[in-house]
């Protein structure tokens, strides 16, 4: 039923109409101002990189990114030294090596995780390219392994814009605390995401030595999923995660 029959008066009428249209462009502003500001909101987050968590548990995690330069043979010899020790490695791949390498694949699904590795440098790219880029290598991801990652690793320091599409879709961006080399590394500390470094003849043995003096030191090594907060959690400049 129309106003000018409920109203008959055109004055009240008009008045009337007027102060339904303030109404509703209050409440269009109104609207408007809460979508921007949680947009802002969105946008002003940062999320760095995760290298550790805030922690007085005497714990840590173990990680390893696969190139495909890596022997066979030094991935298998790793995976014994693992499940002898009891520890968990998240090994990060492309897409490419797990369709190129099923049986280690299998192998790592035993004692491992397998997360996603970025190699291409997205950095100064907009949102929109990221989100796509990503989400196809997602995909990418689970068509050759069945699961989409949880973890993501690039293989440089990602700009804002990544780490921003990772916590959106749900993914941790992993970095490490230490890394394990031939030289030598300080002792693992409560709380470190600890790599492994670069698969070669001795890495199983380097390997063996750091868990041992970690366990002498009270330390156990768990799996990532266990290890890390919620996402979204906060995480400092140094890439410390908080829960």
């Amino acid at each position: 039923m129309r106003l000018r029959f409920l109203v008959k008066n055109k004055k009240l009428r008009a008045k009337i109409l007027l102060v339904l249209l303030l109404i509703f462009a209050f409440l269009s502003a109104a609207v408007a101002l809460t979508q921007r500001k949680d947009d802002g909101v969105a946008a002003g987050a940062v999320f760095y990189p995760i290298k550790a968590i805030n922690t007085e548990e005497k714990i840590y995690t173990l990680t390893a990114t696969l190139h495909g330069s890596e022997k066979a043979k030094d991935i298998e010899l790793l995976l014994s030294v693992c499940e002898g020790l009891g520890v968990h490695i998240t090994f990060f791949a492309e897409a490419d090596w797990i369709k190129e390498n099923k049986a280690l694949v299998k192998k790592i699904s035993k004692n491992g995780t397998l997360g996603l590795y970025i190699n291409k440098n997205l950095n100064g790219r907009n949102r929109s390219y990221v989100m796509e880029y990503i989400a196809a290598r997602n995909d990418d991801f689970f068509e050759q392994s069945g699961k989409y990652p949880k973890h993501v690793r690039f293989s440089y320091i990602p700009d804002k814009t990544l780490t921003r599409v990772l916590n959106a879709y749900g993914q941790y961006c992993i970095s490490y605390d230490m890394e394990l080399t031939e030289e030598g590394m300080g002792a693992i500390i409560k709380g470190s995401i600890i790599d492994i470094g670069y698969i070669g003849a001795e890495t199983a043995y380097l390997l063996a030595q750091a868990v041992g003096s970690a366990i002498s030191n009270g330390l156990t090594c768990i799996k990532i999923g266990q290890f890390l907060f919620d996402i979204g959690s906060e995480t400092d400049e140094f890439g410390k995660q908080y829960a």
